[in-house]
């Protein structure tokens, strides 16, 4: 997403891509309890005052847009030690009305366009593992294309005192790289990601409520900073709620919307013109089949 960043005036500063998870519309880790051969499709579209990826902001004026949508095959179902396979196909853009997009140097409000693959294993006792190659390109030219192949293991509905907390780990490798070009930071050499986090969850009444926590570390080159590798990038620590809605058209509806804190290392301060932290809220709605 934004290797190209440092050739551009400094009011427009370095932005970064996309990836895997982080999110994304709905993951494509997460599997429904559909059998085998069943689709299911889920589309999204959420606004946001900030669109801040992996500690890295896009834009700093005006607001994001996030139409995806995404459709997974259960593939395997059973009931031994692996209980499910789904593959899966995600489509997610980001249309900026501010610096980075209609109000940026190309005039056009179609930023990124991310396209993804992947495939997930789920197994006895709610651990999961998946993989995933994403390529984040802009279509009006804000940065070079990004390519990226991420693992993710996870251990669904995993509690402490009662709460769910979902743990996982992600790790992500650019590829296809080279200085200055398809990287995050837009160094000298492609990059290596490591994400930790939770989720705590909680339901009062109708209202799904989360706390998700996560850290982001690089573990090679992911935050270069004057040829220097900074290992810390960020911790977000946010609250996302959702209401389902009325049935319609044969589909599941919900409204969500959420307020995440970012606090930044020192590279990823440099990448954000300084600031030391920054909060992102959003609003949304999602529907399922």
């Amino acid at each position: 997403m934004s290797a190209n960043y440092t050739q551009w005036p400094a009011a427009l500063c370095i932005v970064g891509v996309l990836g895997l998870m982080a999110a994304a519309p709905a993951s494509a880790q997460q599997f429904s309890p559909s059998e085998t051969g069943a689709v299911d499709v889920a589309a999204t579209v959420d606004f946001m005052n900030q669109y801040i990826f992996r500690g890295v902001r896009q834009n700093w004026t005006g607001m994001a847009m996030w139409p995806a949508v995404e459709v997974g095959v259960n593939v395997h179902s059973g009931e031994g030690a692996l209980r499910a396979i789904r593959v899966g196909a995600g489509f997610l853009n980001s249309l900026h009305t501010g610096d980075t997009g209609r109000r940026g140097p190309t005039g056009k409000l179609w930023y990124e366009s991310r396209m993804s693959g992947s495939v997930g294993l789920r197994f006895a006792g709610g651990a999961a593992l998946g993989a995933t190659y994403t390529a984040f390109t802009s279509p009006n030219e804000m940065f070079t294309t990004v390519k990226e192949i991420a693992v993710r293991a996870a251990l669904e509905g995993r509690a402490a005192f009662g709460v769910p907390l979902d743990p996982y780990a992600l790790v992500a490798f650019e590829v296809d790289a080279g200085p200055g070009d398809g990287q995050l930071d837009g160094g000298l050499h492609a990059g290596r990601y490591l994400e930790i986090g939770i989720a705590p969850r909680f339901v009062a009444g109708r209202v799904a409520l989360s706390v998700p926590v996560t850290t982001g570390l690089s573990i090679g080159d992911y935050y270069e900073l004057a040829m220097d590798d900074r290992t810390f990038g960020f911790v977000t620590v946010g609250g996302v709620a959702s209401v389902p809605l009325r049935r319609g058209l044969g589909a599941r509806w919900r409204l969500r919307g959420g307020v995440h804190y970012h606090a930044l290392g020192a590279a990823t301060k440099v990448f954000n013109g300084g600031d030391r932290s920054a909060v992102v809220a959003s609003i949304g709605l999602a529907v399922s089949h």
